[in-house]
C-alpha cells in the first residue's frame, strides 16, 4: 500500500526530533513541526488540469527554495548543476519505466531511491546537502514527469504516496550510510590511536 513506507519513516523521525534529540538542539522544534506539517498535507490535493498536486509537494518546494535562498554564486551554481542530474535521472527512471518495464527487474521504489542516494553521495559532500538534494531533484523531477504525462494525457499526481515512499526510504539508506561512515571514521580513530599508544611503549 502507498504511503506506508512514508508514515512509518515520518512518525519515527517525528518522535526522535520531539523526544530522544536534545532540547538545546537549534532547529529541533522546527524540524518535528515541519515532519508533522508534512504528515498532515500529505492526503491533501488540488487539481490543475488532469494533474493533481499535493499540498506536501508545495510544502517541499518552499522549503528547498528558502534553503535555497542562503546559498551564494559558484555554490548554487553547482547546485542546480547537481539537481539538473538528479532531475533527469529521476526523470529518465520514470520513462523507462513506462515505455520498457521489463528492465525494472525490482521493486520500482527501491531502485529509485537507491539511485538517488548514489547520486546524492557522488555529488554531495555534507548530510545536509545530499538530503538537500534529494528532496529538490525529487520533487522538481516530479513537476518535469507532471507535464510529460500530461502531454501524454496520462493523470499524473505530484507529491504523491509513491513520491514520499521513495523520498523517505532514499533518507532511510542515507541515514544509514552516514551511521556506516560515522562507525568506520570512529574505528578508525580508535585503531589509529591504539597503534599511537603501542608505538609509546615499544
Amino acid at each position: 500500500m502507498d504511503g506506508i513506507i512514508f508514515y512509518f519513516t515520518a512518525w519515527g523521525i517525528w518522535i526522535l526530533s520531539s523526544f530522544l534529540i536534545d532540547k538545546k538542539q537549534r532547529y529541533r522544534l522546527v524540524f518535528s513541526a515541519w515532519i508533522l506539517l508534512l504528515i498532515i498535507f500529505s492526503g491533501y490535493y488540488f487539481t490543475i488540469d488532469a494533474v493533481s498536486v499535493s499540498f506536501s509537494a508545495i510544502l517541499v518546494v518552499l522549503t528547498v527554495y528558502s534553503l535555497l535562498a542562503k546559498y551564494k554564486n559558484k555554490k548554487l551554481f553547482y547546485f542546480w548543476v547537481c539537481q539538473l542530474i538528479g532531475v533527469l535521472a529521476y526523470v529518465s527512471f520514470h520513462l523507462f519505466e513506462m515505455f520498457d518495464p521489463v528492465w525494472v527487474i525490482m521493486d520500482r521504489e527501491w531502485m529509485l531511491s537507491v539511485m538517488m542516494v548514489l547520486i546524492s553521495l557522488i555529488l554531495m559532500k555534507t548530510r545536509f546537502e545530499r538530503i538537500l538534494l534529494l528532496a529538490s531533484a525529487g520533487i522538481h523531477g516530479e513537476v518535469v514527469n507532471g507535464i510529460i504525462f500530461h502531454s501524454f494525457s496520462f493523470p499524473y499526481t505530484i507529491g504523491s504516496f509513491v513520491y514520499l515512499d521513495i523520498l523517505a526510504l532514499a533518507a532511510l539508506i542515507l541515514l544509514l550510510w552516514n551511521g556506516v561512515e560515522y562507525i568506520t571514521a570512529y574505528l578508525g580513530a580508535y585503531f589509529n590511536q591504539l597503534e599511537k599508544e603501542r608505538g609509546k611503549t615499544s
